[in-house]
């Protein structure tokens, strides 16, 4: 095990009703009473969860002003007009409800307003947030696990996604009321599932020694969600599904399963290849078989363990090579009972010319992440996108 510093700070508030304690919770961190509320669709306005934040807040004497209109993969446009909101209006907190998408918007917000030059910078490299507004988050959908991590990514002008990776913008707070995900589509239940499952699944897959806790509690996760994923598709009500998939996905991207270990983030790097058009699940169900299956001969005992401890898989009459397989089946096998697609002309793309034409891209901010599973060149990249076309 490697040596580590952890500290997540974000207080978790978690069950039912949750949501009427955002305003006693904000209080604590806006001197000028005045709040950016980010989100996406309508949905929160129809439901009434608008209403009740506002009337929570309003309880503490914060006003509201509203930003909505936020996408998946949502756009650096909508994050610069947030800044200007901002400061015109003297707004010292930033409120996001809903998803992962809206949270890393809010969560750009709070860094790019404080900042002299275009929030943009911080995407592409140029310069690194040195303070931030504070953020909170009211949780809608168990999927990327933003509400308690330091990242957001955002698309940029250009199409590409980037992010932003600094404790300012870990959130102060996020309310995690599962009752809120139950109105979530099958779809977006699949593909958040899928994204749970890469983020535990890219640390879960190293070349550390000696880290048999995480291991363990990894697996344990991983095997919830194997769980409780289909049950919430099939009874989308089913509170006690949607609870245990909610934590999954806090957990997942929380850097708590990192500590200690080196994580290849090389699914994600892949799928997010794909661009702004897809959700960012479905690439990641796409990816996910096809990179385990060009990299588990290089770490057979890491892929074995995989296909006895969270799949069952009984490897006693096995091959290492056929008891690793069969794990790799065994998680394809599950994204499509979700749902989710498998194969790269699912999405739309050509089998015949997307493996090149992805492959064929920009991975620098990627590859400079130490600690990969299996490094790849563009010619890996390409045989991977291969593998998800046949």
């Amino acid at each position: 095990m490697l040596n580590f510093e952890y500290c997540s700070p974000t207080n978790f508030v978690f069950g039912k009703n949750t949501e009427v304690q955002v305003g006693e919770l904000t209080a604590a961190y806006t001197k000028a009473k005045k709040v950016l509320l980010v989100y996406g669709s309508t949905r929160i306005e129809k439901n009434g969860l608008l209403k009740i934040i506002e009337d929570s807040l309003k309880k503490e004497g914060i006003q509201t002003v509203r930003l909505s209109g936020v996408q998946p993969n949502p756009a650096v446009s909508l994050v610069k007009a947030g800044c200007r909101i901002v400061r015109e209006e003297g707004i010292d907190f930033v409120l996001a409800v809903g998803g992962g998408s809206v949270l890393d918007t809010g969560k750009a917000i709070a860094c790019g307003a404080l900042y002299d030059g275009d929030v943009e910078d911080f995407l592409t490299g140029v310069a690194e947030p040195e303070k931030s507004l504070s953020v909170g988050a009211v949780l809608t959908l168990a999927a990327t696990g933003s509400e308690g991590s330091n990242c957001a990514v955002i698309t940029i002008e250009n199409g590409e996604k980037a992010g932003i990776c600094n404790e300012l913008i870990r959130p102060k707070f996020a309310i995690m009321d599962p009752a809120l995900t139950c109105s979530v589509p099958k779809w977006h239940t699949a593909c958040g599932s899928s994204d749970i499952l890469a983020h535990i699944m890219e640390p879960y897959f190293t070349n550390t020694a000696d880290v048999d806790l995480t291991d363990e509690f990894i697996e344990g996760l991983i095997r919830t969600v194997v769980k409780f994923a289909p049950v919430a598709i099939e009874h989308p009500d089913d509170y006690n599904a949607r609870a245990q998939l909610m934590w999954c996905g806090t957990l997942a991207n929380s850097g708590f399963f990192h500590v200690g270990r080196m994580a290849d983030t090389t699914p994600h790097a892949l799928g997010e290849r794909m661009g702004a058009d897809y959700t960012h699940g479905a690439t990641l169900s796409v990816v996910i078989p096809a990179w385990m299956k060009y990299t588990y001969k290089s770490k057979m005992d890491r892929y074995v363990r995989y296909a006895k401890n969270v799949w069952g898989i009984n490897t006693d009459n096995l091959s290492e090579d056929e008891a690793a397989f069969a794990g790799i089946q065994a998680t394809e096998e599950f994204f499509k009972k979700l749902g989710a697609p498998v194969r790269l002309k699912e999405l739309g793309f050509d089998p015949k010319t997307a493996p090149a034409m992805l492959a064929d891209g920009d991975f620098d901010g990627w590859t400079q992440i130490p600690g990969f599973f299996f490094e790849m060149n563009q010619e890996d990249r390409q045989k991977i996108y291969e593998l998800a076309a046949e």
